[in-house]
């Protein structure tokens, strides 16, 4: 029985070779996570992996991690993929693979069996190449990451192996041979005749000699695009079992090369490594253009401490909705002290407060899975879960009521917080009175200091923060100089809800002392 490349030593030397996962392999997670919506996280994830449908990474977007050092070893192999050559040299390499696989695609639709055979030649000649090129760049470029040093070095050896440069060399040589056939092709009415090309005159070279003599100034161009088929018409199919029967050693070559290697010859480390590279493409590809906006990003170091901050951070989803528009994207600080657990804030409507809070969410998400992340600096705590309780308009109208609702949400969440977990809250108790949604916020928010999450809190509530130390208020700001312009700038300061109405009242004349002086001066 041939050899089949796949069954190499270096194969069963290292089959942990993973660009993801330091240990070899990994699970996709738990499933999807019910934040993902509220945070926005579902439109970034869409914007990474558009045009990526195929290899699947949608569940591994989905999989934060729980561990530092599996976050940093994500974090060196983005690193390498910062050098324009190495990045340059994966992407050749994922072409090559997409060819490989579009051949084999187009081998499968065939009804000619020689056909068939051409196009699988075609998927092995392009894998092979493409196998070789990445080890032979690897070896040149030398990455830092220990994931695609484990991948130079598993390449290495998979090439070097006699199964693969029996296969390599076997391919390349049929590829050649193919390449060089040279034939005549004679068609008398229906009468079809190929014979081997025995050194002929060309008459169309002939022709044209004769004729450029009269060509008069540039030649008009009379072209035409000849439709391609899926599979050969039956002339064509008549003429290639005329060529296979001319050359019959060729072609009997051909049979056997797609009999001895069929489907598999794909190596499985490799094929895993293809798919894995496009996490770290898909993300380039859609962070790149928002870098070069003249926005950073940074990796953030990844902690178990409640201590967490993030300087020049901004909205992922916001900047890519937001796009080549124009339109200035507000970065915001964010830092919880020793102590300090959840923001609580406030301010005007429509002023950036829910941004700041999936900006919370998005930056500690994005951080577990070992991504770069909007911001100039960051350390951010990795977590259990996120518990995220937004607004839901399909329960607006159920027959508990909107407060039940809300209430039945926020218990699930408090039982099955952890202090790992991180929570964000926006704009609780809307729907009851004032009294009554400052009660229930009091007791929700001891609940929380209790069981240690972090968190951010959107809330209409402007005494919440004195409840306990932990909680820190900030407030999104207004421009002074003109009241009704949100700058969505979120600053740690206490809350003061009449601050907004005195500025606005300022701003028309309507202050106490406004009006007594219009008062006194009539």
């Amino acid at each position: 029985m041939p050899l089949n490349p796949r069954d190499t030593p270096a194969q069963h030397a290292s089959p942990s070779v993973s660009l993801l996962y330091a240990d070899g392999p990994g699970s996709s997670g738990e499933g999807r996570p019910a934040c993902l919506v509220d945070l926005n996280l579902d439109q970034i994830i869409a914007a990474a992996t558009v045009g990526r449908e195929t290899y699947e990474l949608t569940p591994i977007f989905e999989a934060p991690l729980h561990d530092s050092d599996a976050v940093a070893y994500r974090q060196v192999v983005f690193r390498d993929f910062e050098t324009p050559e190495l990045k340059a040299a994966i992407e050749a390499f994922a072409t090559a693979m997409r060819r490989s696989r579009a051949n084999i695609e187009r081998a499968d639709k065939q009804r000619h069996s020689l056909e068939r055979q051409r196009w699988r030649l075609g998927a092995l000649l392009d894998y092979s190449r493409g196998a070789a090129a990445l080890v032979a760049d690897l070896e040149r470029l030398r990455p830092q990451s220990e994931a695609l040093t484990m991948l130079c070095r598993y390449g290495k050896d998979y090439v070097a192996s006699a199964a693969f440069i029996a296969m390599r060399d076997r391919v390349e040589a049929l590829g050649d041979r193919l390449a060089a056939l040279r034939y005549t092709v004679l068609i008398q009415g229906l009468d079809v005749r190929v014979t081997p090309f025995a050194e002929e005159a060309d008459y169309g070279s002939a022709i044209e000699e004769d004729f450029a003599r009269f060509v008069q100034g540039d030649d008009e161009k009379f072209s035409f695009d000849h439709a391609q088929s899926e599979n050969l018409n039956m002339i064509e199919e008549r003429i290639l079992d005329h060529v296979a029967h001319a050359f019959p050693d060729v072609f009997t070559e051909l049979a056997a090369v797609t009999e001895t290697y069929g489907n598999g010859f794909v190596d499985p480390v490799i094929e895993r490594v293809d798919r894995e590279a496009q996490f770290y493409l898909g993300w380039r590809a859609l962070i790149d253009p928002i870098a070069k906006a003249g926005h950073d990003f940074c990796y953030p170091e990844t902690t178990t401490d409640r201590a967490v901050f993030a300087d020049d951070a901004f909205d992922l989803a916001l900047a890519h909705a937001l796009g080549t528009r124009g339109t200035a994207l507000i970065h915001n600080d964010m830092r919880l002290g020793a102590g300090e657990r959840i923001f609580i804030v406030s301010g005007p409507n429509q002023g950036g407060k829910t941004t700041f809070a999936r900006m919370f969410g998005q930056l500690h998400f994005l951080a577990a899975l070992g991504l770069p992340v909007p911001g100039r600096k960051a350390k951010l705590r990795l977590f259990d879960k996120i518990f995220t309780h937004f607004e839901r308009r399909e329960l607006s109208a159920t027959a508990n009521g909107k407060l039940q609702d809300e209430l039945v949400r926020l218990h699930a969440i408090l039982e099955a917080a952890t202090g790992d977990s991180i929570i964000i809250m926006n704009e609780l108790f809307a729907s009851t009175t004032f009294r009554d949604a400052s009660v229930l916020s009091r007791r929700v928010a001891a609940q929380l200091v209790e069981r240690g999450v972090i968190g951010v809190w959107v809330s209409f509530l402007d005494g919440l923060s004195e409840v306990d130390p932990a909680l820190v208020s900030v407030v999104s700001q207004v421009d002074p100089d003109d009241p009704a312009h949100r700058t969505f700038k979120v600053e740690r300061r206490a809350a003061d809800g009449l601050a907004y109405a005195r500025a606005i009242a300022a701003k028309y004349r309507l202050t106490r002392e406004q009006i007594e002086e219009r008062l006194g001066a009539a």
